[in-house]
């Protein structure tokens, strides 16, 4: 069996990742920069909150949704670039229980911003009990029926867990917008803007990632999928302003420096990307971020140290 699939994996002429990653299998344009741009700023973000204040519950539970989900786009990129059919079914396997565990810590992580608490037992349980299944069977065949031979586009076929979980993450992010509602209904007016904006960061990235993936599954169109990944760094630009703005987190931040981290980024992301005509879009785009006329004012309000 394993000398059949070699010879299968050889007429479809995969190349060979390297670092389980790179290969020329990505065929679609803007793969890398899209995930790239999503993992590395949730990864630091979530990092120096963490590093800036140790202790602190909820910056160990942020830290820990923006490690999940860099796992999570580090196993996607393994599913685009990947020749091997074991690897491919692991890594698959890997983010169907990954996935749902980012949406209930997003519930955890709201819950503590806003009560500024630890909740109760009963609750971790009421959160986390939804995770069982998807926990039990994720290495069985009712995540994954097999790898599909019939082709070479390295696919999975997947089972119903997948449904699974796409209702169990709509059920997540429902409760964490009900659940923001009713507590800014009461919330004082410095509470409540606090409250959406952070509210509307997460319900912005868990929309954006169940949507791309429903549009993936159901499509098999994942290159178009690919637009949920922009969801984390619109939250994580919720976070900087939030840093800057309300002094959340207990770090002292200047404006500039989160611009020019940024900025920074935009530039480096640009390696990433394999054709001309994809550089020049986003050259663009971040020249407009940097010197539009009408950001200046912004800046300069955002330029105050906290």
């Amino acid at each position: 069996m394993e000398t059949s699939i070699q010879t299968f994996v050889e007429m479809c002429q995969w190349d060979t990742a390297k670092f389980l990653i790179i290969s020329d299998n990505v065929f679609a344009p803007l793969i890398y920069y899209s995930h790239f741009f999503a993992l590395i700023p949730s990864f630091f973000i979530g990092l120096i909150i963490f590093l800036k204040d140790r202790k602190s519950l909820i910056s160990q539970v942020l830290f820990f949704i923006t490690t999940t989900f860099s796992l999570w786009v580090f196993a996607d990129l393994v599913l685009w670039a990947n020749e091997k059919p074991g690897l491919i079914m692991f890594f698959w396997s890997l983010q169907v229980i990954i996935e749902p565990i980012i949406y209930a810590a997003c519930v955890y992580f709201i819950y503590i911003f806003i009560t500024k608490n630890d909740i109760s037992l009963k609750k971790k349980l009421g959160i986390t009990v939804f995770l069982i299944p998807t926990i039990l069977f994720a290495s069985t065949k009712f995540a994954l029926l097999g790898f599909d031979l019939s082709n070479c586009y390295r696919e999975t076929t997947e089972g119903p867990l997948t449904l699974y979980g796409y209702g169990i993450e709509i059920i997540y992010t429902l409760w964490i917008l009900f659940f923001t509602f009713r507590k800014s209904w009461d919330a004082t007016r410095g509470e409540k803007r606090q409250i959406i904006f952070i509210a509307t960061g997460i319900i912005l990235f868990l929309l954006s990632l169940t949507s791309g993936n429903i549009i993936g599954s159901l499509t098999e169109n994942w290159t178009l999928a690919q637009a949920g990944l922009f969801g984390m760094p619109i939250f994580v630009a919720f976070l900087a302003y939030m840093i800057v703005k309300f002094k959340v987190f207990n770090i002292k931040l200047i404006g500039a420096q989160a611009l020019v981290f940024a900025l920074g980024f935009l530039v480096l992301a640009i390696l990433f990307i394999r054709k001309i005509e994809n550089v020049r879009v986003v050259v663009i785009l971040t020249l407009l971020f940097s010197s539009r006329e009408k950001n200046w004012p912004n800046l300069m309000l955002i330029c105050k140290i906290s």
